[in-house]
């Protein structure tokens, strides 16, 4: 969070006013970058294998977080900024509000930037935000904001107990609430109200990656009901993707004697493996390490020399797939 020995309010009241210094800018972009990474370490932890796999890391996403409100520049100021600063109310008059300001806006600007980039890299967790949401919007349920995370709690509650349960402990929570999609969140408020010593408020990110662990083992067990299972059903979708990354090969990258037909056999594998672990929660290593198991002998420098730009365009063709595919579901 944003440090007890920084001056942010005299910077903040000049946006759009008086020009920064150099100085004085560069100090205000490092509190943010400290800011967004704070959040991200502390209240994110579940995305970072997910970022690894993606070949990001959280200092990437900090980055990309501070870009996304200093890319919002004109000639008045930072716009997202100096409105928010503006609206504020009520208004900010000492540094400890204007530090209370600036972590309310990163929490909800990190918390998009996360749900943006599963969104995009990962289609199953974009569709099964798509029909959370409609949930949401269908129960008329309300969001808040946590230590940068997004809680949805019943639009009926009134104030906001800010003990919250995190997300490795939601991660135990009973199977059993999750089995009716349209009691879902009434039955995880019910147990976190009655059962735990939470209050009654479901951390959005983690409820979809919980989802996704269900389905991953829906085959095998009972524990999800049919109505949760047709929420994320995309068989369909992943072997339609599979088909559309075999035409490419077969009708480019092999027409045209860019691979041999042997490579075609050992990409198609390597990339029937990475859909299966989408499907099941996302890619659980690196695309080197995806292809290495079917050919031991390859290098990293040979990897990244023949094949990597290959595979990272078909594992994106596949995904564009999915996206579109899952959409019309």
């Amino acid at each position: 969070m944003a440090s007890h020995n920084s001056e942010i309010l005299p910077f903040l009241k000049k946006l759009g006013h008086e020009p920064a210094s150099h100085k004085e800018m560069n100090h205000f972009i490092e509190i943010c970058f400290k800011t967004a990474s704070f959040y991200l370490r502390n209240s994110y932890r579940n995305v970072r294998r997910h970022l690894l796999n993606n070949g990001l890391s959280f200092t990437d996403l900090s980055i990309d977080t501070v870009s996304s409100i200093f890319a919002e520049k004109s000639i008045d100021g930072w716009k997202l900024l100096k409105s928010s600063f503006e609206k504020w109310y009520p208004p900010i008059q000492t540094e400890t509000e204007a530090k209370f300001f600036l972590n309310s806006v990163f929490a909800k600007v990190v918390n998009q930037q996360v749900i943006e980039l599963l969104r995009t890299t990962d289609p199953l967790y974009g569709m099964i935000f798509n029909s959370i949401k409609h949930i949401i919007r269908k129960n008329k349920l309300k969001k808040v904001y946590q230590s940068g995370v997004l809680y949805i709690i019943d639009n009926n509650k009134e104030g906001f107990d800010h003990n919250v349960i995190n997300s490795e402990d939601f991660e135990h929570l009973p199977s059993e609430l999750f089995k009716d999609r349209n009691a879902l969140f009434q039955n995880i408020f019910d147990y976190l109200a009655c059962e735990t010593d939470y209050c009654p408020a479901v951390p959005l990110t983690a409820l979809i990656l919980r989802i996704k662990y269900f389905y991953a083992h829906s085959e095998t067990s009972n524990n999800i009901s049919t109505s949760l299972a047709e929420l994320i059903e995309i068989n369909e979708s992943i072997e339609l993707a599979l088909k559309t990354a075999n035409k490419k090969l077969n009708n480019y990258y092999l027409a045209n004697n860019k691979i041999a037909p042997e490579e075609v056999d050992w990409m198609l594998k390597s990339l029937k493996d990475i859909l299966l672990d989408i499907k099941h929660g996302g890619m659980s290593q690196s695309l080197f390490r995806y292809v290495k198991y079917y050919i031991p002998s390859l290098t990293q420098d040979e990897y990244s020399s023949k094949y990597r730009h290959i595979l990272e365009y078909l594992i994106k063709l596949m995904k564009h797939t999915l996206r579109r595919e899952l959409s019309r579901k």
